[in-house]
């Protein structure tokens, strides 16, 4: 009789213990599922009310990025920066953000600077050249190689061993491989 006891409350604990960690698991998938879910949902949004918006994005950003010298700027840059913020991916707006503040430094500490060494024009090239390439993805979810994209524009990209190796470097450390 007292073994009885025994197996009865053994049987109710191990079903019990095994309930809370099915009900744990239960949850934790749960989550992952709506999390997962509601990514897509707002992605899809986005794409569904701003293809048009999408494209003039990425086609002011590659303006702005190819413009020869003389040729005027079509595009507002803090509207651009505005609808960069809005439309853009997180990886995008981060890519922004690194251009802003490379944006900032240069107007606070060259000045007085006519020339801008091959490390800093590799360094302004990438930047813009990521903001391009990451709206190229968040457009039509191909991804194209900043290094490929300046080879497109740049005709003596190959020649140029020492701007390679900086715009090599430059990838590196923003993190753009």
């Amino acid at each position: 009789m007292e073994l009885f006891p025994f197996i009865l409350s053994s049987i109710l604990t191990s079903g019990i213990v095994a309930t809370i960690i099915t009900q744990i698991y239960e949850t934790q998938r749960n989550k992952k599922n709506q999390k997962h879910s509601k990514n897509l949902q707002v992605d899809n949004f986005f794409r569904d009310i701003s293809t048009v918006e999408m494209f003039q994005l990425l086609s002011d950003w590659h303006d702005l990025l190819y413009r020869r010298e003389n040729e005027d700027i079509t595009a507002d840059t803090s509207t651009l920066v505005h609808r960069t913020f809005f439309y853009g991916s997180s990886e995008t707006v981060r890519r922004l953000s690194l251009y802003q503040n490379y944006m900032y430094s240069i107007d606070t500490e060259n000045n007085n600077r006519e020339e801008e060494d091959i490390e800093e024009f590799a360094r302004g090239a990438v930047l813009m050249s990521g903001i391009v390439v990451s709206l190229k993805k968040d457009f039509s979810d191909e991804e194209v190689s900043v290094i490929d994209l300046l080879r497109i524009y740049l005709p003596w990209y190959d020649e140029e061993e020492g701007f390679r190796k900086a715009v090599n470097n430059q990838i590196k450390l923003l993190e753009y491989d």
